[in-house]
């Protein structure tokens, strides 16, 4: 089965590099209706792998109610316990019957533990989100005390691969580590460097395709101020967010800023986080994404 699953996500992965490589030597084509027309191509192929996903993801939802369900019968089954004679016999007529149909005597039935995963279905139900008319994927409370704590410390030294830290859950088994990136003032600060993901990710391409664009185009080399891999991206803190401290949330400064901002302004900035934050949970609902972890989000 693991291997299985390496070989797929492998092709899915080999598929996805072979658009994106096809994608940087499009870059550096004029834009004439050939190349518009190898882009359209791109476009479909691209559409094409994201709905073969989709449907491989609906198999594989279809097979886990269908497992949840097995598992639901096995304990039912198992419940009773076994008659000492048989279950069914054939009739004088040929008929199939069982001892005690006309009278069955209650009996006290073995308790047995249900597996978890049936308390959880019955707690994550879809629930209409009327502003957007969406479908959210969430548990219902009639209290606003029962809600649960947007964030948690982990702490789990047998875990080798997730660090302790400050963690949130904005769908159900999608968790992500609380980051901290530097954030700068947008009135002060205008490089804007690292603020953004490269979209060649690895700075060795980059590189790579910044040389082929001088040398097409006969011109300086450009410099890439973008995050690459491995760099930590940064935050710019605009004044449409928090006018008194547009850097607000920058961790060397927060203990401070925390003193000099009011209510009115951290209102603010809650309605510009929260809104981001819903959308993203929508996004994963809506793509069907859980079962993962993000540690690092503020890496490239």
């Amino acid at each position: 089965m693991d291997n299985s699953l390496q070989l797929y996500t492998t092709t899915l992965e080999k598929s996805f590099s072979l658009l994106v490589s096809k994608y940087c030597k499009l870059q550096l084509k004029d834009h004439t209706e050939a190349s518009i027309n190898e882009g359209t191509n791109l476009i479909k192929d691209g559409s094409k792998l994201v709905h073969t996903l989709k449907k491989h993801i609906q198999s594989l939802e279809t097979l886990l109610c269908d497992c949840e369900d097995f598992i639901d019968e096995v304990y039912d089954d198992i419940s009773h316990p076994q008659p000492e004679e048989d279950f069914v016999y054939s009739t004088a007529y040929g008929m199939l019957s069982y001892k005690g149909r006309d009278h069955i005597e209650r009996k006290k039935q073995i308790t047995i533990p249900r597996p978890i995963v049936k308390s959880t279905k019955e707690e994550n139900k879809r629930v209409l989100l009327h502003e957007i008319d969406y479908q959210f994927k969430t548990y219902t409370v009639d209290n606003l005390t029962n809600i649960k704590p947007m964030f948690g410390y982990y702490n789990n030294p047998s875990d080798k691969i997730n660090p302790p830290g400050l963690y949130c859950c904005i769908v159900p088994s999608v968790y992500i580590k609380v980051p901290f990136p530097e954030l700068i003032d947008s009135t002060r600060e205008y490089s804007r460097v690292r603020s953004i993901r490269c979209k060649y990710r690895d700075k060795n391409i980059c590189d790579e395709q910044r040389f082929k664009m001088a040398r097409y185009h006969n011109s300086n080399l450009r410099t890439c101020n973008f995050a690459h891999r491995g760099e930590q991206i940064i935050k710019i803190g605009y004044q449409s967010r928090c006018s008194s401290i547009p850097r607000f949330g920058d961790p060397a400064t927060l203990l401070r800023d925390v003193k000099n901002v009011n209510l009115e302004e951290i209102k603010n900035v809650i309605m510009y986080g929260l809104n981001d934050i819903i959308s993203s949970a929508v996004w994963f609902d809506y793509n069907n994404i859980s079962n993962v972890t993000y540690p690092d989000i503020d890496i490239v």
